[in-house]
């Protein structure tokens, strides 16, 4: 019994420390969960801000190439623009000069005309044929020469137009095409200056906005952790509790099986002992039987009679058979009745269990609540205290500004009534201090500061009000902020008028 009690014991344990190590497991497994999925969102976070620093870098730099190359097209645009231009003004020369050679033909060409008129009307004359020859050679000659000569100036003025409007051509187009070099690279210059101007300043911009991503992501990742290490500590915090509680619960689980050990015990004694009284009966019983059988056995060997032995033995055995079946089945029923109760015992247990992890869960939850409520409850009491306090000490640095003005004021220094009143007012505090009681300390010093403005005379009212400005100190450390504010505004009165007096 002792070993069924222990084995129970020992398998009621293995299963609470199961179920605590799924526990512990469930528990670890949660955090883990927890930490790789901030940890996800940690790396997931810092592929997207890579990522899009990534795509705005090729973005600039792909801009940068887009204005370069249309740069270089307004710079090819801008010279050939120059070119035209220039090419216009030359064309525009050119024509004059056209158009003065062909006055200059026209000229020519009147002058030959005349010439062929006169040349017509010398051969239309008749007289004196040898002078209208001569005359017509001449006439000819004349005009040869003049021909000749139009056409050597001619050709001469073109030659020196040509080569002059070479010269100037050449010069104008290479001074044109350095201006337009120059102004080339001076545009490229300041466009690829402004463009990189630009792209730093977009640049910088990413860099920064950038840079406050990650201080932002810095500053979740250092919050999650923070959040993380407080769970995690308020977690194990809280699994210490639950083993202490598991521990205390076991504790009591094993009074109570050690009580339903001892239960079951009893019971078992009772069966028992009502299984040896049955068995004695029984034996009783079969005794008796067999003590009858015995006897009709004797008297039937006696008689010889074949048949009345057979059919004694026969009985015999039979009511051997009965007497064995009635005690398997009285062990059978006591063994179903030992695992009934046993059952019966582990779902008690189990259900025990249960109701405490329920009970356990629920006191926890209406005790985080109350620490919750407590924690905001005595926050507000520390703002509230902590108002109180700036108050105070905001009077007593009023307090302590007028006291030195005082001091400046008397400039001799404390009156014996003042040394009077401050060795009255520390031996009153001493023997107020000693009882321990506020209201005390009050009345003894008013009794005290009572007894040594009676004893001063009218000479020295600086030193009762200098022992007034201490006594209003002094009460506005121990009284309530509402009265102390009373209390001040009465003591920043009385201080006035004594200053006054003073001063009259």
């Amino acid at each position: 019994m002792n070993t069924m009690n222990s084995t129970r014991e020992q398998q009621l344990m293995e299963d609470f420390e199961w179920k605590l190590r799924e526990m512990e497991k469930d528990h670890k497994k949660k955090l883990e969960e927890r930490d790789r999925k901030a940890e996800e969102r940690i790396t997931a976070m810092r592929n997207i801000v890579e990522s899009e620093l990534a795509d705005s870098l090729i973005k600039v730099a792909e801009d940068r190439r887009i204005a370069d190359e249309q740069l270089a097209e307004v710079g090819h645009l801008k010279s050939y623009e120059a070119e035209a231009i220039q090419l216009r003004g030359v064309t525009h020369e050119l024509q004059k000069a056209l158009r003065a050679s062909a006055r200059e033909m026209e000229h020519l060409k009147m002058r030959e005309r005349i010439l062929e008129e006169e040349i017509r009307g010398l051969k239309k004359a008749p007289p004196n044929r040898q002078v209208g020859q001569s005359t017509l050679h001449r006439v000819k000659r004349q005009a040869e020469e003049a021909e000749a000569e139009f056409r050597q100036k001619q050709e001469k003025m073109k030659n020196e137009l040509n080569a002059e409007w070479e010269d100037k051509l050449r010069s104008e187009c290479s001074r044109l095409k350095a201006e337009l070099d120059d102004l080339h690279a001076e545009e490229k210059h300041l466009a690829v200056e402004s463009m990189k101007v630009q792209k730093e300043q977009e640049i910088r911009a990413l860099k920064q906005s950038w840079e406050l991503r990650q201080e932002e992501m810095t500053k979740e990742i250092s919050t999650l952790k923070d959040s993380l290490t407080d769970k995690d500590a308020y977690y194990h915090k809280e699994l210490e509790n639950m083993r202490t509680n598991a521990d205390r619960d076991v504790w009591e689980l094993r009074r109570k099986l050690q009580r339903l050990d001892e239960k079951n015990w009893t019971q078992q004694e009772y069966l028992q002992e009502k299984h040896h009284e049955e068995m004695e009966r029984l034996r009783a019983d079969y005794k008796e039987r067999v003590s009858d059988l015995e006897a009709l056995l004797a008297v039937a060997m006696k008689n010889s009679d074949e048949e009345s032995r057979v059919q004694a033995e026969k009985m015999h055995n039979d009511e051997m058979e009965h007497l064995c079946e009635q005690h398997r089945l009285s062990m059978e029923r006591l063994r179903e009745e030992l695992e009934a109760e046993k059952f019966q015992a582990v779902e008690e247990a189990r259900v025990i269990v249960s109701k405490h992890l329920e009970y356990i869960n629920a006191t926890l939850r209406d005790q985080l609540a109350e620490a919750l409520t407590n924690s905001t409850q005595y926050r507000e009491e520390l703002e509230a205290v902590k108002s109180a306090l700036t108050l105070r000490e905001e009077v007593i640095s009023s307090l302590e500004e007028e006291l030195a003005k005082l001091k400046e004021v008397e400039g001799a220094g404390p009156s014996p009534s003042y040394t009077a009143s401050q060795t009255s007012l520390a031996s009153t505090s001493e023997s107020s201090s000693s009882q321990g009681s506020n209201s005390q300390d009050r009345l003894s010093l008013s009794e005290s500061v009572g007894l040594s403005v009676d004893s001063q005379d009218d000479a020295h009212k600086s030193g009762m009000a200098y022992l007034c400005l201490v006594l209003f100190v002094l009460f506005f450390k121990y009284l309530p902020p509402d009265f102390a504010l009373a209390l001040t505004s009465l003591g920043l009165i009385t201080l006035h008028l004594a200053t006054g007096k003073l001063l009259e």
